[in-house]
Formats: C-alpha cells, structure tokens, sequence
C-alpha cells in the first residue's frame, strides 16, 4: 500500500481531488481536519486537554462540544491561541493517523491510502508519506474560489493565505502536481493517469 500525502494552498481544490479519489477502488482516503474534527469530541483524545487550556465556556456549546465558530474567531485575532490549540491537537491527530495506516497496511485490503492536510508539510507528513500530490491553482483562482464558495472576505483570505507556505515551497516539495485551474474534468484526468502509472511500476 503506497501512504501519499495530498496537499496545497487553501482554495487549491484538494477536497475535490479527494472526493474523486474516494470513489476508486481499494483506495483509502483522510481529511486531517474531519479526523481533528472526531478527536475534538467529548471524551476523545484532545477534548480534556483543550478544556483545560480554553475554559472561557463562551467557546462550548450548551451540550459541551467545541463552539467552532468561537473557536475560529479567537485563534483568527490570537496567534498564541492558535499555536497553544494546535500544540494539542497536532500529536494526537498524527498518532491517530499513523495507528489507521498501519492498521490498512496490515489489512491488505487497500493499495492506496490518501491523506489530505493544509499544513502536511509543516507537520512533517511529507517525512513519512511515500510521495506528496500537490493540488495547484494559481492565487487569482483561489482567491475567488474562498470568495465565491465560503463567503470568506479579502481580508480573511489575505490572513489565511499569510499562514500558509509559499506555492514554490508546496511545489519544491512535490513528486506530483495536479493543476487545478481549470474543469474538474482536466484535473481527473492527470489524476488517472498518475494512478494508473503507479499500478504500473508495482504497489510497494
């Protein structure tokens, strides 16, 4: 089973890629986030430990879960929350992956395990994928893209895009590029034919 890391800037489309790449046979696929998302909750691994570092229950809903547009608005304005929420949720989000890898490697049901992540490079998943995809679309396309499909302002698009690693570093980086400016379509197919090329040279 080949363990490859998905990744890009934000509004690059890689949840697009990883839909499509859902749907293929014996190919496991994980959103970093969604998986932060379960660990967050009530009596999973990072729960205790993020009420102890943000108790303000103005960020908790009545039934105790994570308000997640609080907690999105605080580490916006508060870099130091950011840095303090993610020092939790990071360790356990990369033991849990690498615990579901292997338990897909020694199941032999799956040639192919994606793992999607905004910041796979600065967590160092590119040091224990076998190979990092990176999803390109230039800034103008992703710009509108965060503006058309999330309602984001240009302020906010700015701030997030000044978080993130420059798009010669994710492209340095990579073993394969999808570019992603255009159809979905176009895309699919560089995808197809990447998969189909590594199906070719044997599953290690």
């Amino acid at each position: 089973m080949k363990f490859i890391g998905i990744t890009g800037g934000v509004g690059a489309g890689k949840s697009l890629i990883m839909d499509y790449l859902a749907g293929k046979p014996r190919t496991a696929v994980l959103y970093s986030d969604r998986f932060a998302g379960e660990l967050e909750q009530p009596g999973q691994a990072c729960y205790g430990l993020i009420r102890q570092a943000f108790p303000d229950a103005a960020l908790y809903h009545e039934d105790g879960t994570m308000n997640r547009a609080a907690f999105a608005e605080l580490v916006f304005k508060n870099p130091a929350a950011l840095e303090a929420l993610n020092s939790i949720v990071h360790p356990a989000v990369r033991e849990a992956i690498l615990s579901d890898v292997q338990e897909k490697r020694e199941s032999r049901d799956f040639d192919f395990y994606f793992l999607e992540a905004a910041l796979l490079i600065e967590g160092g998943y590119d040091r224990i994928c076998d190979e990092l995809w990176v999803v390109s679309a230039s800034l103008e396309t992703r710009k509108r893209r965060l503006s058309e499909s999330r309602g984001y302002s240009e302020e906010k698009i700015d701030s997030i895009l000044s978080r993130q690693e420059s798009d010669e570093v994710f492209l340095s980086r990579a073993d394969f590029i999808i570019h992603n400016d255009g159809a979905p379509e176009e895309a699919f197919r560089e995808v197809d034919a990447r998969l189909a090329a590594e199906a070719g040279s044997g599953i290690s």
